[in-house]
């Protein structure tokens, strides 16, 4: 597992376009769902940080996001990476 870092970054395409977003947001995400909705725990505690921290390995991040998570879910801390832009697909 990664080692945990709360200044990553985590990197995605969405229509066309790159993006990166700081990880604690997805997350904060995933933490919400298994530590509070399924295991009934606040947010903020032992076993909420716990399941935080486990989320910043890139496995958990890719899931989670491209699984659980709507673009429209982190849009507003999102930044738009002009370097790697596709091309649009001409089919």
């Amino acid at each position: 597992m990664k080692e945990f870092n709360e200044l990553a970054r985590f990197e995605f395409r969405h229509k066309h376009h790159s993006y990166e977003v700081p990880a604690k947001y997805i997350a904060e995400n995933r933490a919400d769902y298994y530590a509070c909705k399924v295991d009934g725990y606040e947010k903020g505690s032992k076993e909420w940080q716990e399941e935080y921290e486990y989320s910043f390995d890139d496995s958990e991040l890719n899931d989670w996001y491209f699984n659980n998570m709507d673009f429209e879910d982190i849009e507003q801390y999102a930044t738009k990476l002009d370097r790697y832009e596709c091309e649009e697909d001409f089919k």
